[in-house]
């Protein structure tokens, strides 16, 4: 089984619904979700991303989705400095958009996601879980569409279960 350290692995079950091709944020959470399964994946999600950024810059959902595809591209990179550089770059990104917009529970999860699926040489697990289970308290009162609802407890649900 091919698996990732950025990625849920590829036969897993986690495979999120998406009700709604037409809405971009929708797109852009399967292209997230399938990002680590290949280098063509994830040029395809970049490209998509950067045509979302073009349109709408100022979006916090658009910047925190650029900074977990930076960490994501240090898969794809060959030297083990530039990976950790990618890395720790789309990390201090993800962080700040977070720090600056704790009440956006996508920017959140899309956090904890990237944290979830690190290497343990990151020390980021148990941060990863404890946002999880913050995530998981929050969402049932989170003013969020029921598509967006959905695939966070279901990424959480999977996750747990790993």
């Amino acid at each position: 089984m091919k698996t990732s350290v950025f990625s849920v692995p590829q036969n897993s079950s986690f495979q999120p619904e998406h009700r709604n091709a037409d809405d971009p944020f929708e797109v852009m959470r399967n292209c997230f979700s399938v990002a680590s399964e290949s280098e063509k994946k994830f040029k395809e999600g970049l490209a998509f991303l950067q045509t979302q950024l073009k349109n709408n810059p100022q979006n916090i959902i658009w910047q925190t989705y650029q900074a977990a595809f930076k960490t994501i591209e240090a898969q794809y990179t060959y030297f083990p400095l530039d990976k950790l550089r990618k890395a720790t770059e789309g990390l201090n990104l993800l962080d700040r958009l977070v720090s600056q917009n704790p009440a956006n529970i996508e920017a959140r999860f899309i956090r904890m996601a990237v944290l979830h699926r690190l290497p343990s040489l990151f020390g980021k697990k148990s941060e990863a879980i404890s946002e999880a289970r913050r995530i998981s308290q929050e969402i049932t009162n989170a003013q969020i569409s029921e598509s967006l609802r959905n695939y966070i407890q279901e990424f959480i649900k999977h996750a747990q279960s790993r």
